[in-house]
Parts: structure tokens; C-alpha cells; sequence
């Protein structure tokens, strides 16, 4: 091997070039907060009713995720980037972010069980007057009725802080179940309060 005649060596990464003594190894880049949304302060994202949906499925896709393919959205996947989707702070006067889950109650279509993963915001950021939006993240199973799983319902506002709401959501047996399970069905979509919708709102909704 040829030893270099300089006290020091270049080792180069993408983006980065580190002047090191003989026989160490490079340190790691620090982060650049720019292209890593884990790095970045949760005041620096604008929350309202026009930014909610565009910016879960930023997150969810800074996860590795494409909701554009069948089975590219699993709770285990998408947890991290909506428990960081729930902590960011709202514009918003109306803030609400709920766990639910329930059997599908249609005789036409096999035993389903579905859970979802919701913020539900109210303001006037549209210019347009008050309106309520929620952003969904929704899950589907189609598992027998034998699986021990049962209603439930979770929300924010029962708890004095988001991160007891995370804990007590992480700690349900139904979210426990679809941590291991991939869903048959998996989809990010908005839904406008009923008083308020429009035919372009309508055609927003999941198929």
C-alpha cells in the first residue's frame, strides 16, 4: 500500500469532504435540516386547513412511503411521520386528532376491520369564511369476526398533552394488532364537514 506523504487523508461522501488523520474513518455529515424532516423544528411547518393534507403526505413520504401503490402505507411505517404530523402546531382556533377503529358494517362485503388515523381542523384559512377539514389516514382489514378486536375511540382532547394521547393510542390493542399486519386497503384523503361541502370537496373522497 502507498502511504500518503500528507498528515492526512481526503475521504469524500456525497456532499461532503472530511480531512482526516491516517487509519479514521470519516465522521457522518452532520444533518442538513434542510432534506431531513425529522431535523426540522415542527414551528417551521404552517398548519391550517389548507396545508394539513399536503403536509401528512410530505411526512409520510420523507418515511420512504408511496400511498400511489397498493400496500406502500402500513401503520408501522406511517406512525412516525403522523406522530410528528400531530405535533405540529396549528394556525387553526379548532384542533382536534383522534384514534379510531371499528368493524366495517356492510353485509354486501367481507368482514372488515378499520382503523384510522385523524386531525381535524377549523379555520378560515381559505379566505372563504370558517370551514372544518379533517385529514385521514385510514387502514383497512379484512379479518374474521373472531379477531379480538372491538370499537374504539381516542381523542386528543381527553388528554392534558398530545404525547399522553400518542402513549394511550400506542398502548390500544387495535393499533397493536395492525402494527404487525399489512392492510388490505391503505389511503390518505380529506373530508369537509358535512354543512360545508361542495361538489369539488366531493370529489376529493376516497373511492
Amino acid at each position: 500500500m502507498v502511504r500518503s506523504r500528507y498528515p492526512f487523508h481526503i475521504a469524500r461522501e456525497p456532499g461532503a469532504v472530511h480531512f482526516l488523520q491516517p487509519g479514521r474513518l470519516p465522521a457522518r455529515p452532520e444533518a442538513d435540516v434542510r432534506h431531513h424532516p425529522r431535523q426540522v423544528p415542527v414551528t417551521e411547518f404552517t398548519l391550517n386547513t389548507l396545508t394539513a393534507k399536503p403536509l401528512l403526505e410530505y411526512l409520510v413520504a420523507c418515511e420512504g412511503v408511496d400511498d400511489d401503490f397498493a400496500g406502500g402505507i402500513t401503520p408501522a411505517r406511517a406512525w412516525p411521520a403522523f406522530s410528528r404530523f400531530a405535533a405540529i402546531p396549528t394556525t387553526s382556533d379548532g384542533d382536534v386528532i383522534s384514534f379510531q377503529a371499528s368493524w366495517v358494517d356492510d353485509p354486501t362485503i367481507p368482514p372488515a376491520y378499520t382503523m384510522s388515523w385523524a386531525r381535524e381542523l377549523t379555520d378560515d384559512a381559505s379566505g372563504f369564511g370558517r370551514s372544518t377539514l379533517s385529514v385521514i389516514l385510514e387502514f383497512r382489514y379484512e379479518v374474521p369476526p373472531a379477531e379480538a378486536l372491538h370499537p374504539i375511540k381516542v381523542w386528543s382532547t381527553d388528554f392534558p398533552s398530545i404525547e399522553g394521547f400518542l402513549a394511550e393510542v400506542e398502548r390500544c390493542r387495535a393499533f397493536q394488532f395492525a402494527q404487525g399486519k399489512e392492510p388490505d386497503f391503505a389511503t390518505i384523503y380529506r373530508q369537509v364537514d358535512a354543512a360545508e361541502r361542495t361538489d369539488r370537496d366531493a370529489s376529493l373522497d376516497p373511492p
